[in-house]
């Protein structure tokens, strides 16, 4: 009886891009009319005589603008190469948190599912003491195969990392932000460098 009463508008607003980054980077050259260079490793960016110059393998690009889509390590990592960025910038993007999480594959069974299968659900949490683990499993997040059949494939993560499950058909690692004050500080931050010497930032 004593619960107040909420606000008219929502706490947070959250927009989510149906087609993903690799849809979005697909727009944005067939709009500029670009072919895609795949495969081929940034090793660094440099500024020569007002001139911006981003190298591969097979010899230096020119370019009006540089977008990075990737984390700001990476990012800073390459410009750092080409001393085409300042320090405070460095500084800005080497100071966002990230931290390296396992991820494992699973086919035919989990690890780390419920052990009566009547418990399983689309995405299922398992804490354990300090330990804490996800899984999705795709069988019903995905069309049914044969006669009504779910596939038998889970993804897991979790801390401390998930290792060791004989049902493993793939293991890797995602580097993930931490969404911490200090992420959320240097993030906002970041908007003051956007655009200088055609350098962006996205992601």
């Amino acid at each position: 009886p004593s619960v107040p009463s909420l606000p008219a508008l929502p706490t947070f607003k959250t927009y989510q891009s149906m087609i993903g980054l690799d849809g979005i980077h697909k727009k944005v050259l067939e709009a500029c009319g670009v072919v895609p260079m795949l495969n081929s490793k940034i090793s660094k960016i440099e500024h020569v005589g007002g001139i911006t110059l981003v190298h591969t393998p097979s010899g230096p690009i020119q370019a009006d603008h540089v977008v990075f889509a990737t984390d700001p390590h990476a990012a800073a990592k390459i410009l750092q190469a080409g001393g085409a960025a300042s320090q405070p910038l460095l500084d800005t993007l080497t100071g966002m948190e990230y931290v390296d999480l396992s991820i494992s594959m699973q086919k035919d069974g989990s690890c780390w599912m419920p052990p009566d299968a009547d418990d399983w659900e689309p995405v299922n949490t398992i804490v354990d003491g300090a330990a804490v683990t996800f899984s999705a499993w795709f069988g019903p997040l995905r069309p049914s195969y044969g006669l009504g059949k779910k596939i038998p494939v889970f993804k897991s993560w979790g801390a401390p990392n998930v290792s060791g499950c004989p049902h493993e058909f793939l293991a890797h690692k995602h580097f993930i932000p931490l969404p911490t004050t200090t992420f959320m500080k240097h993030r906002e931050a970041l908007k003051s460098f956007q655009g200088k010497d055609g350098v962006w930032f996205v992601g």
